[in-house]
């Protein structure tokens, strides 16, 4: 097997570092972006940032990052130096290099462990809410008072799917005792790890919108259950798909061309459904209303940005990343999003595309609540379940 410079030079666990990073920065310009433009993105999160240099909330989440990108660069840094090309042949890494397995996926666990540091520094306060939300979503709460933070964060989780699922097979490389430094096996835990991995986060919402529509009973709440159910037909087929492929049978009837029309029909349904419920729903723009308000150019009177191009444009990026999956169909780009490196672009690609989507969806909350700047004490249960 001959191992692609992009897998040896920047393997595996350095590439979930630097996906997480991606969406730690965005969501820091986004939180900058959205205080100069006077929403108080504090209080719709009901979050009180406390610190005694009086940082704005958004220079807190810069240094978070810029730490824990100085950590992960120093590290690569020194694994690069002594990664050697000479080292590389047709089996894969040498003996002489395997014991650099430990720097990148030491360097990912040390990078997780920063979340979950009990020590009451390195913005303990910030870390204590995330891990508080992420406990109350993952066992299925979902808090009154602080829905929306929860909301917010269970949608990010569903554009980190893909790395979750690196994770796990991260996880299984280095528990199996095999090296992170060669094209990654995802095959481990057999055909069923890939589809239940990336349907957590989905399921996760499934199940907020569940009890949202139990508590208030409006129908749009079954509508949401219905765009992130749309999500698991197409794991379902990928699945199906897989085992085709593995074990062909030309006279059978669902064969392999079935499959995949199957999952193209699938993923059809879900980037239409989940683009437009973007739009109406999660924005709450009227371009696709029966009689939309041309007074504001189909858009809402409410808006942040003063130009009504970057609504448009960024309607336009959000149709046009969640329909990338198209590059299955095309004949020149048909085996790109297998390869490691066409994976990791698909992946950034989805955080970007998210980080777009968290600051209007933040402005739209913003809207709809009429919430403005002043100050606040408000200081929520971490792991309350309502």
């Amino acid at each position: 097997m001959v191992v692609s410079l992009f897998d040896l030079y920047f393997p595996l666990p350095y590439r979930i570092c630097a996906t997480i990073l991606i969406g730690i920065y965005a969501w820091g310009l986004n939180v900058h972006l959205l205080t100069d433009a006077r929403i108080d993105v504090q209080s719709l999160i009901k979050y009180t940032h406390y610190n005694d240099s009086r940082r704005p909330f958004y220079q807190a989440i810069y240094h978070f990052a810029f730490v824990l990108t100085l950590y992960v660069i120093i590290s690569w840094g020194i694994f690069v130096i002594g990664v050697n090309t000479k080292d590389l042949d047709i089996n894969g890494p040498s003996a002489s290099i395997k014991l650099l397995d430990l720097v990148p996926v030491l360097t990912l666990f040390g990078f997780l462990f920063a979340f979950v540091y009990p020590g009451k520094t390195f913005h303990y306060n910030g870390r204590q809410r995330l891990l508080g939300i992420f406990k109350r979503i993952i066992f299925g709460g979902l808090d009154i008072d602080c829905r929306f933070a929860d909301i917010l964060i269970a949608d990010v989780l569903t554009s980190y799917n893909k790395v979750l699922l690196d994770l796990v097979y991260t996880l299984c490389i280095f528990f199996s005792g095999k090296s992170s430094l060669t094209n990654p096996n995802r095959t481990y835990g057999g055909d069923f790890v890939a589809p239940i991995t990336m349907a957590i986060p989905s399921l996760i919402r499934f199940s907020q919108c569940s009890i949202d529509y139990l508590r208030s009973g409006a129908t749009i709440h079954i509508l949401n259950c219905i765009k992130y159910a749309s999500a698991f037909p197409i794991l379902i087929a990928a699945l199906l798909l897989k085992k085709s492929k593995d074990s062909p049978d030309q006279d059978a009837f669902f064969d392999q061309n079935f499959f995949f029309k199957l999952w193209t029909l699938a993923s059809l349904i879900n980037s239409t459904y989940s683009f437009y419920w973007d739009v109406t729903n999660d924005w709450g723009l009227e371009l696709f209303d029966s009689f939309p308000s041309y007074h504001y150019g189909g858009l809402r009177s409410v808006r942040v940005v003063k130009f009504r191009l970057v609504y448009y444009a960024v309607v336009l990026i959000d149709f046009t990343l969640r329909a990338v999956w198209i590059l299955k169909l095309t004949y020149s780009w048909n085996d790109f999003p297998d390869l490691e490196t066409g994976l990791f672009i698909l992946e950034t690609l989805e955080i970007s595309r998210r980080a777009f989507w968290v600051f209007f969806r933040t402005e739209k909350e913003w809207a709809s609540s009429g919430t403005i700047i002043k100050d606040h004490n408000i200081q929520l249960p971490l792991t309350e379940r309502r």
